[in-house]
């Protein structure tokens, strides 16, 4: 619960967005490397999906490719292909509450042994309608798995498990998030993810121009860094505004916490 209620209070947090968002001096001293991508092959270590689903899904032989994605987050991402027998109940709370699971990934090492900063990705929340049509319609169906993740791609990173998560355990550990969302429509998911994709990628840009001033200072540069830090700025307040309003879904407003922490870690904690 620790992690939910340090994302929770960066959350309430993220107005201050904008005023460290706006202050170029601080981002000369970060010297982490920019985007970077790394992939893996993984095989299943069993077709079994574990838990409560056991008896609904499994998983198809296969190899499936784990992508690693380093902007100002570190990003997993993995999609599998499922296979349902089509009796399952539709009706879980879990395949409408725009939160990952209930199925869950482990990334494992080559004897099957779960690597703990790869483990409980659980299945994209944008999948969530489809995982209620696998209930009641047989067939092979491709799943995603993402989650942000503390640390590198591990090198012994070969085979992955999945299980199924209580939706008891999912609502307790998102309750904190729960009370600060209202999205209701995966036209808003898609929208709100748009503006946070758009958001990192210019927070990253910004900081590479930065750096670039820091060595010369060209008066080309210098407008280009004022033109982005301007829309930087902008979708920050649009961020603002949509907290306000508690328009994002769970995993949205988790994602915000985290990058929230990522920019008070790189720039200093910000004043309001």
């Amino acid at each position: 619960m620790k992690r939910i209620l340090v994302i929770f209070t960066a959350l309430i947090a993220v107005h201050y967005l904008t005023s460290c968002s706006s202050n170029p001096s601080n981002r000369a001293a970060n010297e982490q490397e920019e985007t970077f991508n790394a992939s893996v092959m993984l095989k299943p270590t069993t077709v079994k999906i574990d838990g409560s689903l056991s008896a609904v899904l499994e998983v198809v032989e296969g190899e499936y490719r784990l992508n690693y994605t380093q902007k100002l987050l570190r990003y997993a991402t993995i999609a599998v292909k499922i296979r349902s027998n089509g009796k399952g109940n539709p009706n879980d709370e879990t395949f409408k509450d725009y939160t990952n699971g209930p199925l869950s990934l482990d990334v494992c090492d080559k004897q099957g042994q779960s690597i703990a900063k790869f483990s409980s990705i659980g299945n994209s929340y944008k999948d969530d309608a489809k995982l209620k049509e696998m209930m009641t319609k047989s067939g092979e169906y491709w799943v995603s798995f993402d989650m942000i993740v503390e640390d590198n791609l591990p090198k012994d990173a070969a085979t992955f498990k999945i299980a199924t998560v209580n939706a008891s355990d999912l609502k307790e550990a998102y309750a904190d998030v729960y009370v600060l969302c209202n999205t209701v429509s995966a036209a808003n998911v898609a929208k709100w993810d748009k503006l946070l994709d758009d958001f990192e990628d210019s927070y990253i840009q910004l900081e590479a121009l930065n750096k670039k001033l820091a060595r010369k200072q060209d008066a080309e540069t210098k407008l280009a860094f004022s033109k982005l830090d301007k829309k930087v700025d902008d979708l920050c307040d649009s961020i603002n505004r949509a907290c306000d309003e508690k328009a994002f879904a769970p995993m949205q407003a988790v994602r915000i916490g985290r990058l929230y922490s990522e920019i008070t870690k790189r720039e200093g904690t910000p004043h309001q």
